[in-house]
């Protein structure tokens, strides 16, 4: 699968927006995570509320970890944009992230970003194969 470019290319930014746009998408990420690992708590909640007898606020529970799931993926990067809005320094990682979303939608513009932050700085070793 190839990653389709669009708007302003990672590449063409200097190292400090890089930089800026790196941190922008791992604080994405560790939400994402978080958010996961509070999905799975919730889940074990609706199952315990279950079993103790009181299926529809199991039912009800679980619908509402469900939707903050979502929600927060779906949201990750704007998010995290907004954590960094006073910052000057991450003024033209914002608008990257932004033409992103646009341009490819929350979960592609996710993806794509970590992609070329991942193919621009690549694990040392992570081409040898055992």
């Amino acid at each position: 699968m190839t990653t389709q470019q669009t708007g302003p290319s990672v590449t063409d930014t200097d190292p400090k927006q890089r930089e800026a746009l790196a941190a922008l998408v791992r604080h994405a990420t560790t939400m994402i995570a978080f958010s996961i690992i509070v999905a799975l708590l919730g889940y074990g909640v609706a199952v315990w509320v279950w079993w103790k007898g009181v299926p529809l606020g199991a039912a009800a529970i679980a619908t509402t970890v469900f939707i903050l799931f979502r929600l927060i993926r779906k949201h990750a990067l704007q998010l995290s944009c907004r954590k960094y809005a006073g910052e000057p320094s991450f003024a033209g990682a914002r608008r990257v992230v932004d033409e992103k979303i646009r341009a490819l939608g929350h979960d592609n513009a996710l993806k794509e970003l970590s992609a070329l932050l991942i193919g621009e700085n690549p694990m040392p070793g992570a081409d040898k194969r055992r």
